[in-house]
């Protein structure tokens, strides 16, 4: 017999916390009824998760321009490319995957991009 699938519609995040050997997420949501439920997901798929996230911006966030407190940048599970998870000083993070091209058109950017105005600012 084929399992149904569970579906929670959560109406808050009532608790966020790392298992103490750090390889699970536990997600504590409470929905309408007033019921909690416990969400326990792999820590290697935050940045799945995270890179999902820019794509749902409202429109006005897109122009929204925030520091970067800290910064990671590292292979991408299963996949030829890099992903970099950008966290500003608030605790926010967003996590990009890019191909090894990308990042280095960022680094030539960055290093000879002030040197001459006729560099364009932009590549991609």
């Amino acid at each position: 017999m084929p399992r149904q699938r569970l579906r929670v519609e959560a109406t808050d995040l009532v608790r966020a916390e790392i298992t103490d050997d750090g390889d699970r997420v536990l997600l504590t949501l409470a929905d309408a009824g007033g019921g909690t439920v416990v969400l326990s997901l792999p820590a290697s798929c935050l940045g799945d998760i995270m890179a999902a996230v820019p794509r749902h911006l409202p429109q006005a966030a897109a122009g929204t321009v925030h520091r970067v407190h800290s910064w990671c940048l590292e292979a991408s599970a299963g996949a030829p490319d890099l992903t970099l998870t950008l966290q500003t000083p608030e605790g926010r993070a967003a996590a990009f995957h890019l191909t090894h091209g990308q990042v280095a058109a960022m680094a030539t950017l960055a290093n000879y991009g002030a040197l001459s105005a006729t560099i364009a600012k932009a590549i991609n």
